[in-house]
């Protein structure tokens, strides 16, 4: 008798505890759909996530990956056979980028601002309206630059060719909760492409720049080394007509005492006058032939010895 009424003593208790859990569920599933303000971090958060999401699913993805590919595909065949590689690297990770559903608030920064608040639905869903800016975030700004100015020097795409932001007007409804989530919004599939574009973008722009950097560092290091090679050829150049114009000058003066005095003393200021045309001519010759200054050291120094050996003969006649 007492073992039956044990019995019925803890079915009656598990009884209870079920009702009471039970009500404990209808409990949490009332708190969940408690409304959210619009303007709170979680219903924005809920907001970038949705958008983010719609660009992911979109199918905006072919355009700006689509175009940059075949500029890379095309280098792959017909660039420098030493950076064809480079290329061939480039397009592969592009191509995984295309494939890829890694879009993110470090890839895009989404910003919402304006928040309305419309009220609550029947079922206590919040009813908003915002707007929502897709930019690029500041560490895509260098790489991008650096993409639109190839594409800009290189394949004649203007600046409008590469959207870097996108500007969304948007009526949502928001579910609260835990993790709240926008139900229902009026995104439409072209903004939602439009931010997936930007995506893109960021992503696809150091891969891009990648090979073409590297061509450009081998150009550049490529007329440094030129420089140099061409420095040395006018250090050369430079001692040899200070040589020249050294002998010039010293056979001037053995020309100029074999003079007869009475012929010194006549040609006197005519000489002065020569020794002071012959320094500015051949300063502007210089000066106009070459914008370096060794170079144009050099023309100057050769007119002069030359103007000197033409004098010398002059100067014979008497």
């Amino acid at each position: 008798m007492k073992t039956r009424l044990q019995l019925e003593m803890r079915v009656f208790a598990l009884a209870l505890l079920t009702v009471s859990l039970g009500s404990c569920g209808e409990l949490d599933t009332a708190s969940s759909k408690k409304p959210i303000a619009c303007n709170s971090g979680r219903a924005v958060a809920a907001v970038k996530r949705h958008v983010l999401n719609a660009a992911i699913s979109s199918d905006g993805k072919v355009g700006i990956v689509g175009d940059l590919a075949n500029i890379l595909r095309y280098q792959a065949e017909n660039a420098p056979e030493d950076f064809r590689g480079n290329f061939q690297s480039a397009l592969r990770d592009l191509e995984q980028i295309s494939r890829s559903q890694n879009l993110t608030s470090e890839v895009v920064a989404l910003n919402v601002s304006d928040i309305v608040e419309r009220g609550q639905s029947e079922t206590d869903e919040s009813l908003c309206w915002a707007r929502v800016r897709a930019d690029l975030p500041s560490a895509a700004t260098v790489p991008v630059s650096g993409m639109k100015e190839v594409l800009s020097n290189n394949y004649g795409w203007g600046p409008s060719a590469l959207i870097e932001s996108v500007s969304i007007e948007l009526f949502y409804t928001v579910q609260g909760g835990s993790r709240p989530a926008v139900i229902e919004s009026d995104l439409s599939s072209s903004s939602a492409m439009a931010v997936r574009g930007l995506g893109d973008l960021v992503q696809a722009a150091p891969v891009f720049l990648r090979p073409f950097e590297a061509l450009r560092q081998a150009e550049e290091a490529r007329e440094k080394d030129l420089a140099a090679a061409k420095g040395r050829v006018v250090e050369v150049s430079l001692s040899e007509a200070r040589l020249e114009y050294s002998q010039s000058e010293a056979a001037l003066n053995a020309a100029w005492q074999n003079l007869a005095e009475n012929n010194r003393k006549a040609l006197l200021p005519q000489q002065r006058q020569w020794l002071r045309s012959r320094e500015a001519f051949c300063d502007l010759q210089g000066k106009e032939y070459s914008s370096d200054s060794t170079e144009s050291q050099v023309i100057k120094i050769r007119c002069m010895a030359q103007a000197t050996i033409a004098r010398i003969n002059s100067l014979r006649e008497y």
